[in-house]
C-alpha cells in the first residue's frame, strides 16, 4: 500500500533543507511565512468579520542558539571530512579502484 502522506517533524525539516542547499555549519531551524487575510463569512443574517491565516511558506533560517526547532547543521549535515572525501574520490569499476578527479 502508497503511503498517501509524508510528515516531517522539525528536525527532519530542518536536516531535509540542510541537505539540499548543501549547508554544513550554524545554528538553523524552522521559519514559517504566514499570509493573513480577512473576510465576512457565516451564513446569511449572520455574518461577521473574520481572519484568515494561510501557510505561504516554509523554509529555514539562523538562529542564535539550538533549541527545539533549531539545530547544529554540522550535527545534522557534517562536511565531508579528508577520510571521508578520499572516499568518496574513488569508484569501483569491474572490481577495480579507479580514483576520480
Amino acid at each position: 500500500m502508497t503511503d498517501d502522506k509524508y510528515l516531517l517533524d522539525h528536525k527532519e525539516l530542518v536536516e531535509f533543507l540542510l541537505k539540499k542547499h548543501d549547508i554544513h555549519e550554524g545554528i538553523w531551524g524552522v521559519h514559517v511565512e504566514f499570509k493573513f487575510m480577512g473576510a465576512n463569512i457565516g451564513p446569511p443574517g449572520d455574518i461577521l468579520p473574520a481572519s484568515i491565516t494561510a501557510v505561504n511558506r516554509v523554509g529555514i533560517q539562523i538562529f542564535p542558539e539550538e533549541s527545539n526547532i533549531a539545530f547544529d547543521a554540522a550535527k545534522l549535515n557534517p562536511g565531508r571530512t579528508a577520510k571521508t572525501a578520499k572516499k568518496a574520490a574513488h569508484k569501483r569499476i569491474g572490481g577495480e579502484a579507479v580514483i576520480r578527479k
